[in-house]
């Protein structure tokens, strides 16, 4: 039941230890009641740990389940009796609240939980979460002393090195991924795989060639049928195909896209009005990231509905899925990530991709790059 409850990690990667000086604090514990939703309630504790205790910086809560509809929520009035974790601010909690740091074995580090995060209490934890990596199995492609190119551990924020890239290309690659007719690749070294968009310079941010300023270029170009980083979109830089070091053994077929982040999200791709991606066949998003430094993010689709146009008051259904530690992302190596797509769209929804973001990208430091690689959409046999 996880390390601090006196069982097994329930995941490889994380350390297996417990008591004070372990950062990993897994273990089945707490509290579950029900409430009707629109409640308004306070919690008051008899006993609070003293903080040379173990786990004393451990406070989680969680409300609802993020899957569950309809979206409800509830209010907490104030927490009492716990001495870090008072606060008599109310807060306004969603079923949909991040779950980064929470497993089916409880929470893995102090920084989860809608307390914590969405009421923006944010006590004091004994250990960061570079402790929790520094720890843990990061995979046998990693250097464990640096952060890969160029990395030395002298970041901005927790020893993140901004300046740090892959040492090789996604060695995930050459595994096994499915057959061709199975997949809509959108940005992928697969040799089998033929991308179903251009990423020619005319398709990107706010070109000439690009949706919505199509027409600028009157008989100049075709235009594109995608935007990528499209105009609004927020970050400091894109640039696909990047190349890395002369010695990391990257080939022509390495495809790598590399995004400077400037706030917490960005705009992967954009889709014209009647050019929406149908993905109602289709049951898995995956994609290979890698960062210096990201703990969390999560990915944001908006079905445009069965009209494919994106009108938010009549058909158009957003959906958001996070991603932590738990889901595979891991600072410093390379990450498969797959989503059920039932996850990023309404069950009752058209499936009609028209955008999809990155968003609540965390830590939120303005420079921090994220590495992409093999992203594609696909279907089980």
């Amino acid at each position: 039941y996880g390390p601090q409850g006196g069982g097994a990690t329930a995941y490889g990667v994380l350390p297996s230890c417990q008591g004070a000086d372990c950062p990993n604090y897994m273990g089945v514990r707490g509290y579950v009641f029900s409430l009707p939703s629109n409640s308004e309630i306070s919690l008051s504790f008899g006993n609070a740990l003293q903080e040379t205790d173990v786990l004393s910086d451990l406070f989680v809560m969680e409300y609802s389940e993020a899957q569950m509809l309809p979206v409800t929520e509830i209010t907490i009035r104030e927490i009492t009796g716990t001495g870090l974790m008072d606060s008599n601010a109310p807060c306004t909690v969603s079923s949909t609240h991040s779950r980064a740091f929470i497993t089916p074995f409880g929470p893995i580090h102090g920084a989860a939980g809608a307390w914590y995060n969405e009421c923006n209490q944010a006590w004091a934890l004994k250990f960061s979460m570079q402790d929790l990596i520094d720890q843990s199995y990061k995979g046998h492609h990693v250097n464990h002393g640096d952060g890969g190119n160029n990395g030395n551990g002298n970041g901005n924020d927790g020893n993140i090195d901004l300046t740090a890239e892959p040492p090789e290309p996604s060695p995930w690659t050459a595994q096994a991924h499915p057959t061709a007719d199975r997949v809509i690749s959108m940005y992928s070294s697969i040799t089998e795989y033929t991308d179903a968009y251009s990423t020619d310079d005319g398709c990107q941010g706010q070109g000439q060639c690009v949706w919505p300023t199509w027409g600028a270029g009157q008989d100049a170009c075709t235009p594109c049928n995608i935007t990528w980083f499209p105009g609004w979109s927020q970050q400091q830089g894109f640039e696909f195909n990047y190349a890395l070091a002369a010695d990391s053994g990257q080939t022509a077929n390495d495809k790598i896209l590399r995004v400077q982040m400037s706030g917490n999200w960005f705009s992967l791709f954009e889709l014209p009005p009647g050019l929406t991606l149908d993905l109602s066949d289709f049951d898995v998003l995956h994609f290979e990231i890698w960062s210096p430094g990201v703990t969390n993010l999560s990915i944001k689709t908006r079905d445009y509905g069965p009209n494919k146009v994106w009108d938010s008051a009549l058909d158009d259904i957003e959906r958001t899925k996070a991603l932590a530690f738990d889901d595979n992302l891991i600072p410093n190596q390379w990450s498969v990530i797959e989503i059920e797509l039932d996850e990023l769209f309404d069950p009752d929804g058209a499936r009609n991709l028209g955008q999809m973001l990155f968003v609540n990208v965390a830590p939120n430091i303005a420079s921090m790059p994220i590495y992409l690689s093999n992203i594609y959409f696909y279907k089980r046999n």
